[in-house]
């Protein structure tokens, strides 16, 4: 369960990496808690009252937002509705930005190793200034999972 930005690139790897890992894990997600648009609050939070309005057997156990601004959006459609986060829904955001900590409760969030992409970009950089071509034009680099209290709940698969 999660949304993605309806044209970037980063969205759309992101959704297929999250696939290929619900897939390998026998979860399936129905269709229609996939939602595809612009990767902001209001829009996390609209499709997010959506899903989560039904019987609680019927509403998604797990949002992944693909991004922390998105994953603000499904805390609060959530909290607006009196769901328990992190009991009776699992929320995790992407890039772990700072205030994920603070949150109440704290999100969960995909940390990307920031230090060493500055440090790449760098690098490549400098090479193209002294005339070289760069040896990679995109280089994909290992994200961490920051598991906080969002996420401290078990997961059902969909029917």
């Amino acid at each position: 369960n999660w949304s993605e930005t309806k044209s970037s690139s980063v969205g759309l790897d992101r959704m297929r990496g999250c696939m290929e890992a619900l897939s390998a894990a026998g979860i399936t997600v129905p269709p229609e808690w996939i939602a595809r648009g612009e990767g902001d609050f209001a829009f996390a939070y609209q499709n997010s009252q959506q899903w989560l309005q039904g019987p609680p057997d019927s509403r998604p156990t797990a949002i992944v937002a693909f991004s922390d601004v998105m994953a603000i959006g499904v805390l609060n459609a959530a909290l607006n509705l009196g769901i328990h986060v992190g009991e009776e829904l699992a929320i995790t955001g992407f890039d772990d930005s700072p205030p994920m900590q603070y949150m109440v409760p704290s999100l969960s969030s995909v940390q990307q190793p920031i230090w060493e992409v500055g440090r790449m970009a760098a690098e490549m950089l400098q090479e193209i200034l002294i005339g070289k071509p760069p040896l990679e034009s995109a280089v994909l680099l290992e994200p961490t999972l920051v598991v906080r209290e969002s996420s401290a709940h078990p997961i059902r698969v969909a029917a």
